[in-house]
Formats: C-alpha cells, sequence, structure tokens
C-alpha cells in the first residue's frame, strides 16, 4: 500500500469509507431515543448497510453504544470502556489516574487506542509514564510540549527493540491519552 493510498494514523481510504457511515449512523442511532424494537432494527439496517458491499463486518451495539468494524485490513472499535486489543504489549505502563478506552485499532501490526482521563494531575501523569517506560526497558525520547489557556499537552516516543510507543496526553478539562504502537521487523 503506498503512502498516499493511507490517511494519516495509518487508516486506508477504504478503511475510512467503511467507517464514516457506521460512526455516522451509530451516532444517530445512540441520540435518537429509540424504542427497544427500533434500536434493534436501527442496528441491523445500519449493519446490514455498511456490510454491503462485503468489505467489513459492522457490530453496532445500543445498548452499550458501541460500534466495531472489522474488515481484512484489522478491527476498529469505538464506545466506552472497551478493552485494550489483545496485542497491545503488557509492558507498555497505563496512565495511573482513572481512564475510560473510546477508541482502538489493530490494523496489520499496528495498534492506536484513544482513552479519556478524570482528575489527572498532569505533571504527576507525565512522570508516571516515563518513568513507567523506563522502567519497563523503553527509551524515552522526541518529547515536544505545550500550555495554553488551561491545557497542557506532552508527546513523546518509547522505544524498545523493534516495538515503538508514541504517546499523546492533553491535560485539562478534555484530558485524553492516546497510545500509538508500531512494529517494525
Amino acid at each position: 500500500m503506498s503512502s498516499r493510498d493511507r490517511f494519516s494514523g495509518g487508516m486506508t481510504r477504504r478503511g475510512a469509507r467503511v467507517l464514516a457511515p457506521a460512526l455516522l449512523l451509530a451516532l444517530a442511532l445512540a441520540l435518537g431515543g429509540c424504542g427497544e424494537v427500533a434500536e434493534k432494527a436501527s442496528e441491523e439496517a445500519i449493519e446490514r448497510a455498511v456490510e454491503s458491499d462485503g468489505s467489513a463486518d459492522v457490530d453496532v451495539d445500543s445498548d452499550d453504544g458501541s460500534v466495531k468494524v472489522e474488515t481484512d485490513e484489522g478491527t476498529t472499535s469505538y464506545g466506552e470502556d472497551l478493552d485494550l486489543p489483545d496485542a497491545f504489549p503488557s509492558d507498555v505502563p497505563l496512565p495511573e489516574s482513572d481512564f475510560s478506552i473510546v477508541s482502538s485499532s489493530t490494523q496489520g501490526e499496528d495498534l492506536f487506542v484513544t482513552m479519556t482521563l478524570a482528575d489527572v494531575d498532569f505533571d504527576a501523569e507525565v512522570t508516571h509514564l516515563t518513568s513507567g517506560f523506563e522502567e519497563s526497558g523503553y527509551t524515552v525520547g522526541d518529547r515536544m510540549t505545550s500550555k495554553s489557556k488551561g491545557q497542557q499537552f506532552i508527546m513523546f516516543t518509547a522505544k524498545k527493540g523493534d516495538v515503538t510507543v508514541s504517546v499523546s496526553l492533553t491535560g485539562g478539562d478534555d484530558a485524553a491519552a492516546m497510545y500509538t504502537v508500531t512494529t517494525t521487523p
């Protein structure tokens, strides 16, 4: 696959064509306040519409508001309190703040995870994550930080062998953490 066939974050154009309608329809379903029978019918209609070209398997769950899209390129999930992908490295430190995984994606060897954070002490969280990587044998580098209008941001990489983990952490009212795990053969 050529680099121009990829969007930022490793998603292909085909993957985006499949995900966009699923996400929009799932959002409409979640906001629609439908009754139970209508919700089930909507779930099935959404799944059939997105799956109609045969390139994806879609599961919309109106009970928990989650959407899972599986293609031959990987699996992407959206919702609240999702699980980490099975291939997520066990030695990668997670935030010590309360967190909820809201999206995860596995595309080949690459993993992408986004989580919301609550009650974040930004400086303590940065120390926890960077020291946790170092204790697990990773080399932490490539730091970029920013602070503006009550928002704090840091992005850094941690490398160990053929695994590189990029972490973006934002503090403030909309605190979040994003992990990108890539493996280079």
